[in-house]
């Protein structure tokens, strides 16, 4: 079932990503949806690239051959490389191809989602965290407010207090003061 198909004529190059992603987002795209390379090289039969080295068989996920496998020169896209390049599988149907499209889209979709939550919860916990040492900062101040405000609170008791006090023995002196003066004039 190969079929041989020239690099040149492969407009997506096999499983290379569109030049449109960037970013986190190009970062969790970049990884496909299913592993690139199927095993370790344990399929049958063995093909054998121009290197004369057995040639891996990779799964394509560009927007052209999505979920499409080919095989590759083991030394691709290095110095070494023979430019070996054939499909395993044979073209899909538009909607194949659309589907499996459809799937990988929704599966880096669903990565980025995961991680934008994953995101959100370590700013949650750091902040969360932050939020701990405030609130025990803030009870401990409160706790050296209230043991500083005790002997006030006791002063000002005694002060009230000892106020009503002090108005009743004022009001006291000021009558007698003033009885001693009606008396002196009384008797004038």
């Amino acid at each position: 079932m190969l079929k041989s198909k020239s690099m040149a004529a492969s407009s997506s190059q096999g499983s290379r990503i569109s030049a449109g992603s960037r970013g986190i987002r190009g970062l969790l795209r970049s990884r496909p949806p299913v592993t690139y390379r199927e095993g370790p090289l344990a399929y049958e039969p063995t093909v054998v690239c121009v290197c004369n080295r057995k040639a891996p068989r990779w799964i394509s996920w560009s927007d052209d051959n999505p979920g499409r496998r080919y095989y590759r020169c083991s030394r691709a896209r290095t110095y070494g490389d023979c430019g070996f390049y054939v499909w395993y599988d044979p073209e899909h149907t538009t909607f194949m191809k659309n589907l499996l499209l459809d799937l990988r889209n929704a599966v880096w979709e669903l990565r980025s989602k995961a991680e934008e939550m994953a995101e959100l919860k370590q700013i949650n916990d750091l902040l969360s965290s932050e939020n701990k040492e405030k609130v025990s900062v803030v009870k401990a101040q409160e706790k050296e407010l209230e043991e500083k405000s005790q002997p006030l609170v006791l002063l000002a008791n005694k002060i009230s207090s000892g106020s009503s006090c002090s108005l009743v023995c004022c009001g006291f002196v000021i009558l007698l003061v003033g009885l001693f003066f009606g008396l002196m004039l009384g008797a004038m």
